[in-house]
């Protein structure tokens, strides 16, 4: 397995969707600034192509801590590292690891309080594998709308919901719904690690900060990205969280944040040997 190249989004202010090619797959990102504030954007993103695999990663700084943008960017820094010496599939898996365990414990020495959340995704041998601290999160659906994966986040909010003390549309209005229980920077910090979920050839994978979760529902986002082309369904997730973020319907969930987002489709065999 070779290490072929990296897209990395940092800091940025205004999205600008962007497009990495692979042999596995496409992916489509972009990554921009809350509206309504003016400092840096503390939202980070990378995708590592391989010559049969694809890594896709997002890390949110917390809100209101020091040095966001700082550790959001230490994690995927961190992940350059360790993935771009990595020749093997299980080597990606530790290399993930690695990378979060270190960048927590960097973050944890910087000493100022600083934190972050990290959802990433492996796709290697027809299969999506997740990994995340906090809640940026991820989920997998076929084109007809049906759910294949998803995380849960490491909030009370999210756990209420997974209980059913909550239902999603009152978690998205609750006061806490900015609480997190788990962070890279933290002592204690746990990386929880999902199933190998097998992709089809019509499903679509995307990961999103909480600037996307905050806003739109489950049920919203699988609506928009179940269809179209990756480009499609990367404009109107866009589109549709920044309408939400203006906050002109008060019956519906609003969070200015900052937002970034990618979204995975793998290559079908014909596509790749072609």
């Amino acid at each position: 397995m070779n290490f072929l190249h990296q897209q990395s989004w940092y800091c940025q202010d205004v999205a600008a969707i962007e497009s990495v090619e692979g042999s596995s797959g496409q992916v489509v990102g972009f990554s921009e600034k809350s509206p309504d504030k003016s400092t840096l954007n503390e939202d980070a993103a990378g995708v590592f192509v391989f010559d049969d695999a694809m890594i896709l990663a997002i890390a949110d700084g917390i809100g209101g801590a020091n040095c966001g943008d700082r550790a959001s960017k230490a994690i995927i820094d961190s992940l350059s590292v360790r993935l771009s010496n990595t020749d093997s599939s299980e080597g990606l898996r530790t290399g993930i690891l690695d990378a979060i365990e270190s960048s927590n414990q960097e973050i944890l020495d910087w000493g100022v309080g600083a934190g972050a959340t990290v959802v990433v995704g492996l796709f290697t041998e027809d299969s999506i594998r997740v990994f995340h601290v906090g809640d940026a999160e991820g989920l997998m659906c076929s084109n007809r709308g049906t759910v294949k994966y998803s995380t849960l986040a490491h909030s009370p909010v999210a756990m209420a919901v997974e209980i059913g003390v909550l239902n999603e549309r009152d978690a998205m209005h609750h006061e806490d719904r900015n609480l997190v229980t788990n962070h890279v920077g933290m002592q204690g910090m746990r990386i929880e690690i999902g199933p190998k979920v097998k992709m089809q050839p019509h499903d679509t994978f995307l990961l999103g900060s909480d600037g996307l979760f905050d806003n739109l529902m489950v049920s919203e986002i699988v609506e928009l990205i179940r269809r179209g082309s990756l480009k499609e369904k990367a404009n109107s997730v866009l589109a549709s969280t920044r309408k939400r973020m203006q906050g002109q319907n008060t019956n519906l969930p609003t969070k200015p944040d900052d937002l970034t987002v990618l979204i995975f489709k793998k290559h079908c065999k014909a596509e790749a040997s072609g």
